[in-house]
């Protein structure tokens, strides 16, 4: 959560959201507040890990084909320095080539890169929209009418805590995740 964020929550927090006290006493739920620390939820989740060792595996086998490119450019460029020192007159068309290549693979490992974090990033998303209504259904359950990020608090009692809750359901709705990843990443 940015520091923007985060001021703004504390705002909220202390003002009560920009709502009255008489508009909270007229309201017909009471306040019952929570804290979660969505945090440790995404980052202690089963699902998380499940898109971490996912993830992974692709960066590794990403950077196998990095390795096979590299080795095949050194070998290239070996023979292009073999071509300069015998003044071969194919020399400036084989170094035209050769970086027209470099280019090409660079672009290549460059999107699949870019690929590959837009496909943490939407997994992730899946992640955090399942845990906010998760979130929503268990406000709505047991009457909570404000849930308040753990960072931005500064005390609670431990009853106000759900986050071993959203957790557990967390763990048990969504254990895994389908990760598109486009052919080729």
């Amino acid at each position: 959560m940015g520091p923007f964020l985060k001021t703004l929550v504390m705002v909220l927090v202390i003002t009560g959201g920009g709502v009255s006290s008489a508009e909270l006493k007229s309201s017909s739920k009471p306040f019952k507040p929570a804290v979660l620390d969505i945090d440790r939820v995404i980052r202690d989740a089963a699902v998380s890990t499940y898109i971490q060792e996912t993830v992974e595996e692709r960066r590794t086998a990403l950077q196998k084909d990095v390795e096979g490119y590299e080795k095949e450019l050194r070998a290239q460029e070996t023979a292009l320095k073999n071509l300069q020192n015998k003044r071969d007159p194919n020399f400036e068309n084989e170094q035209k080539s050769f970086e027209n290549k470099v280019t090409d693979v660079q672009k290549r490992l460059s999107g699949r890169t870019k690929i590959l974090e837009k496909s943490f990033h939407e997994a992730r998303s899946k992640v955090i929209r399942q845990i906010m209504a998760l979130v929503n259904e268990l406000a709505e359950a047991e009457g909570i009418t404000l849930v308040i990020p753990k960072n931005v608090v500064m005390y609670q009692d431990e009853g106000y805590d759900i986050t071993d809750r959203i957790l557990a359901r967390l763990d048990k709705d969504m254990p895994k995740i389908d990760i598109q990843f486009p052919e080729g990443v």
